[in-house]
């Protein structure tokens, strides 16, 4: 529901007509600028492996107030002795987390916003919004001034709205890392009884054995990581031909009673990413020259991480 303000208030569009200039949202992780895909999702350009649920990542944006003084008094949004400040509220429904913050600023005029996210924080979607607020009142108001906000800590409105994709949730599924000495490197669950209904990232499960002597050292090896993943959509799709043999073809096709992010729906987006393999191909290959040809599809898709 939209927000309702019986006073002059700021909003995104009105903000530059104010002087404030909202400066880019960057990410980062390790000093590396994420960047957004044709896709939409963030990625690091350098570490084809960095997935923000494993590795954090720090956000970060400025705000200058250019004529702070068309803020204030009868034509602005707030009294004349009053001063602004920005919060940030970021949300991610996906790990059902969400906090605000207030950004820096030494002399009222540059603000800064600095939010480090750790790992297994946040994953799929984030959402930020960054309202404006009376950070200090005025101590006394002149009468045509009477009708601007003057509380402290009250929203004067939102000055900028920004959701960012941090994975491809169509394609996603839980990575967990584990240490068990009579394990192996690593295994996956694949649990589910319709997959034409029940989520993927529901279904499915990876374990990472840290304890296992090959684990790499660094949990990053992009050769690991991906030869992983070429395996689970190896052993999903065996597993469907398995429980259903027609409906590999409804992969390629598309299916009306798929459910939105079912199994089926993520295989049938998975399928039609694919470059080398097509229906015929899928079911006539031998599991050990489909793994292999899976493997190729991951490859490309990871940047060529297995070459």
């Amino acid at each position: 529901m939209k927000e309702l303000y019986f006073y002059p208030t700021l909003n995104e569009t009105n903000a530059k007509d104010f002087g404030i200039d909202i400066g880019e949202l960057v990410f980062s992780y390790n000093d590396i600028a994420l960047k957004t895909d044709e896709s939409g999702v963030l990625r690091n350009p350098v570490e084809k492996t960095w997935l923000v649920q494993n590795n954090g990542m720090t956000m970060r944006t400025s705000i200058r107030l250019k004529t702070p003084e068309k803020l204030c008094g009868k034509d602005g949004v707030v009294c004349s002795d009053a001063k602004i400040g920005f919060y940030a509220i970021w949300s991610n429904p996906s790990t059902m987390q969400a906090d605000s913050c207030i950004l820096n600023s030494v002399d009222g005029i540059n603000f800064e916003l600095r939010q480090t996210f750790s790992p297994e924080m946040i994953k799929g979607t984030l959402n930020l919004t960054i309202h404006a607020f009376v950070e200090s009142p005025a101590e006394t108001v002149s009468e045509e001034e009477s009708f601007l906000m003057n509380d402290s800590g009250v929203s004067i409105g939102v000055v900028a709205t920004k959701s960012v994709l941090l994975n491809d949730d169509h394609l996603s599924f839980p990575i967990i890392k584990v240490k068990e000495d009579d394990k192996p490197l690593w295994w996956v669950t694949l649990d589910w009884e319709d997959p034409k209904v029940e989520r993927f990232d529901n279904c499915i499960t990876v374990f990472l054995n840290k304890k296992f002597k090959t684990y790499p050292k660094s949990g990053k090896d992009a050769e690991f990581l991906c030869t992983i993943i070429a395996s689970v959509y190896f052993l999903v799709i065996k597993k469907l031909k398995m429980q259903d043999g027609d409906i590999i073809r409804s992969l390629f096709n598309g299916s009306d009673e798929f459910e939105e992010f079912s199994v089926c729906a993520v295989m049938c987006h998975f399928c039609g990413m694919l470059q080398f393999l097509d229906f015929d191909k899928m079911v006539s290959l031998t599991d050990e020259k489909l793994l292999a040809e899976i493997q190729r599809e991951i490859n490309v898709m990871c940047g060529g991480a297995l070459q």
